[in-house]
């Protein structure tokens, strides 16, 4: 990736005019499903979504669609927004290639001290 942290990323994304910022404030349901949906019917050059006041979560942000459209794929490889997405592809796996960092596997990992299964499953929990 081009970008050491979202915020770069996000940031990369306005100066493209590809970050649409809503500062009204919405319902955290239905308002962002309801985005997020409206989002992926703009087409292709759909923007990443913004959201800064969010009803009853004082100092939350959520971000939606940051790679949501090839030209958002584009600008997070570094690479201008239009971009053909065959090139886009073709970087991507350049990279892949190359990616320094082998997978660690862990015995215990920690997160499987919290684990939950079977009829202990509780979604309302």
């Amino acid at each position: 990736m081009a970008f050491d942290d979202l915020r770069s990323f996000l940031h990369a994304l306005d100066q493209q005019g590809q970050l649409l910022k809503i500062s009204e404030e919405v319902n955290a349901e239905p308002d962002l499903a309801a985005a997020a949906n409206a989002t992926g019917r703009i087409g292709d050059g759909a923007p990443a979504l913004w959201f800064d006041n969010i009803r009853g979560f004082t100092d939350a942000r959520v971000a939606m669609n940051t790679i949501g459209s090839w030209q958002n794929h584009a600008i997070s490889l570094g690479l201008p927004p239009n971009t053909p997405v065959k090139k886009q592809i073709d970087e991507f796996i350049r990279r892949w290639d190359n990616f320094p960092v082998a997978p660690e596997r862990r015995v215990n990992p920690g997160w499987a001290e919290n684990t939950v299964d079977g009829d202990a499953i509780n979604l309302f929990d």
